[in-house]
């Protein structure tokens, strides 16, 4: 998918698709490619990534039965001269729900975990106040709750 909806896709150095399987029983959705992916031109190498990897293979959790994105599709660098990362901006989410969405959609995952306060908020809703009360909590969010930004009929499990 090509998009230029916000200026940051200009520091992405790859084309961005989601890690794993199309038909994936857990879905796991992070903030943002680190500056390692976009070098590498692959997704979740960061270290803090390889190890939650690690430890979920261990479990039997592995891209053969899960699927792993981020909320925006690209690296948000500071600036053309700062190639530091930033967390993402609303605009920046809200410019890259649409292929996110489509994505889970599509795959029907039985069990969406997010990772992280700020994608945990943009999916829980107003029931996020902050990442320790949350965490580990488990939502069940109807695809047409106004705070998720899709509609279907059915439901799905957030972690």
């Amino acid at each position: 998918m090509e998009c230029n909806k916000c200026g940051i896709c200009k520091y992405t150095s790859f084309d961005y698709i989601p890690k794993g399987t199309d038909k994936p029983e857990v879905y796991f959705v992070s903030e943002a490619m680190s500056s390692e992916d976009n070098q590498s031109g692959n997704i979740f190498t960061s270290s803090g990534h390889k190890l939650l990897i690690d430890i979920l293979d261990s479990f039997g959790i592995n891209m053969n039965n899960a699927r792993f994105a981020h909320i925006i599709r690209c690296y948000p660098q500071v600036s053309d001269e700062d190639t530091s990362y930033r967390k993402p901006t609303q605009e920046e989410i809200d410019n890259c729900k649409e292929y996110l969405i489509e994505d889970i959609v599509n795959c029907q995952p039985k069990l969406i975990v997010t990772l992280g306060g700020l994608v945990s908020k943009e999916f829980v809703g107003d029931e996020f106040t902050n990442i320790t009360n949350c965490h580990g909590n488990l939502y069940h969010k109807p695809l047409e709750d106004p705070n998720l930004p899709f509609g279907n009929n059915g439901q799905f499990n957030i972690m």
